[in-house]
């Protein structure tokens, strides 16, 4: 399956999904301290953006990135910029921020494959885990 199919599939769907190599694969469902620890992230990158005035605007989770033709991943925040995206739209094109919250069952999913999955093309990636109230900033790697 690629990505164009998978979108189109998954909105018919119950729960929430990601598309790895062509595979589709079911998310587990956000347990609460995951969930306080995206709303927290989310308002936080909110603030910044509004303080700093910048032309960008960040999302819950929800939405697709598009890694290649066969790969998607839904982060659990990220930013864009540049122009309103069309509200019935189901991917963000280009995000500047992906924020993936960690937890005990796909914390090396996330700090592994996937983290490298997203460069490029979006840039900075943000993995707050909420047991330790930390943040882990990642630079898009040299190349």
């Amino acid at each position: 399956m690629n990505v164009d199919e998978f979108l189109v599939w998954a909105e018919g769907q119950p729960g929430r999904y990601e598309l790895v190599d062509g595979e589709v694969f079911a998310m587990s469902p956000d347990r609460v301290r995951h969930a306080e620890t995206e709303l927290a992230t989310y308002q936080a990158l909110g603030a910044a953006i509004r303080a700093a005035g910048l032309p960008c605007r960040v999302l819950p989770d929800g939405v697709t990135v598009r890694i290649d033709a066969s790969a998607s991943f839904e982060p659990d925040a990220l930013v864009y910029c540049g122009g309103r995206l069309d509200p019935d739209a189901t991917a963000v094109p280009e995000p500047v921020i992906i924020v993936e919250v960690l937890s005990p069952r796909t914390e090396h999913v996330d700090t592994g494959a996937k983290l490298l999955d997203y460069f490029p093309p979006t840039g900075p990636a943000a993995r707050p885990h909420p047991r330790h109230r930390a943040v882990h900033g990642h630079p898009p790697p040299s190349r």
